[in-house]
């Protein structure tokens, strides 16, 4: 259950995250898949999915901010929607992108 990504680009250390889709909403509380990322593009991301892949299953992919810089995603909430390692976003949008698996 392997993902590779051409390209991906974040402005700081971060982690490419998958969420699963469960009951056909996709559920942010939930971490499949992560790879770390570093400052500017990244060329050829893999991202494990331990559970495996079905093809046409649903997730979200999206981008997290490494908030303390120690290279390990603390997926830990402090308060009713944000965890430590916060969703990047551009302005005032998510950066996060619903994805069938191939």
């Amino acid at each position: 259950g392997t993902l590779t990504f051409s390209e991906v680009q974040i402005d700081g250390n971060g982690f490419l995250i998958i969420h699963p889709f469960e009951n056909g909403a996709p559920n942010g509380d939930r971490v499949v898949a992560t790879a770390a990322l570093k400052d500017g593009k990244n060329e050829n991301v893999e991202i494990t999915v331990h559970k495996g892949l079905d093809s046409g299953e649903m997730f979200i992919v999206m981008l997290h901010s490494d908030s303390n810089d120690n290279g390990v995603l603390d997926f830990i909430f402090v308060d009713a929607q944000n965890v430590m390692d916060k969703a990047v976003f551009e302005d005032s949008t998510m950066i996060g992108h619903a994805i069938p698996a191939p």
